[in-house]
């Protein structure tokens, strides 16, 4: 069974072995306490070399992203970099259809924008029209262009469409395109905010288990989802749990808005 396509949670995650078919909202922390202490703080927060490292990285991203912009100017690009900074998504559309059927490459940059854009209006087949002519234009959309949509389909409610993405990218990871805990973290939401937070700490193994390491971030996320679907004790003790272990900074904050919901 394919965690990227299938709606159904996997029995084969560390989380959901000791969870009983009777009792699924219990022994939800169990792994957590079987497991040893270095199992959870190996995942922990990156520390302040990793953390630099990982700055360092994504630096390298955008400046090889901005680079791109000093590209020999060519029309299209430009008008289509032109109606995008204007939000004429439409035309932007339009003109980005357009495009390979004269031989033109677009630009990346500017279709991410475009991408952006339609996510945040809710549309997210506009945007998923434009990765794709990307895609097949011969351009090469780069991990940040696959984050806005993974982004986009979750913040719209559509999970499902986020998981079939990741596996897109997961066959691209030769090419260089390797899902990053940004993305892992939009679709762990995505999951929560659809109450279906058991399936989002499978997800969440399955994150661990392809190298990827979870921030501070993935693991509020988990315990907001826990809170939200009713289970506050369980939030509460895994809260508890990755603080002692310096997963989590105590957060007296967090405290509060768990035990509100």
């Amino acid at each position: 069974m394919d965690l990227l396509t299938s709606s159904s949670v996997p029995l084969r995650s560390p989380f959901r072995a000791a969870i009983s078919d009777s009792h699924p909202s219990r022994c939800l922390l169990l792994p957590l306490r079987r497991t040893p202490p270095d199992a959870i703080s190996s995942f922990a927060v990156p520390t302040a070399s990793r953390r630099h490292r990982h700055r360092a990285r994504t630096r390298s991203l955008h400046a090889a992203a901005a680079r791109r912009t000093h590209r020999r100017s060519d029309p299209a690009n430009d008008r289509l970099r032109r109606v995008v900074r204007l939000g004429e998504l439409d035309e932007g559309l339009r003109l980005l259809e357009a495009m390979p059927g004269r031989g033109e490459v677009p630009d990346i940059i500017p279709c991410t924008s475009l991408i952006r854009g339609f996510c945040r209006l809710g549309r997210t087949r506009s945007a998923a029209r434009v990765l794709d002519l990307l895609e097949s234009s011969g351009a090469a959309p780069d991990v940040i262009t696959y984050n806005v949509m993974i982004a986009g389909y979750c913040k719209s409610g559509e999970p499902s469409a986020a998981l079939r993405l990741l596996r897109r990218m997961t066959d691209l990871q030769k090419m260089g395109i390797r899902p990053n805990a940004n993305i892992y973290n939009s679709i762990i939401l995505g999951l929560c905010k659809a109450q279906q937070t058991v399936r989002a700490i499978d997800f969440f193994a399955y994150m661990v288990s392809n190298g990827c390491m979870p921030t501070e971030s993935t693991y509020t996320i988990l315990i907001e989802g826990l809170a939200y679907e009713g289970m506050t004790t369980e939030a509460l003790e895994l809260l508890g749990e990755l603080c002692s272990r310096g997963v989590v900074k105590k957060n007296n904050s967090m405290e509060n808005v768990v035990a509100k919901i």
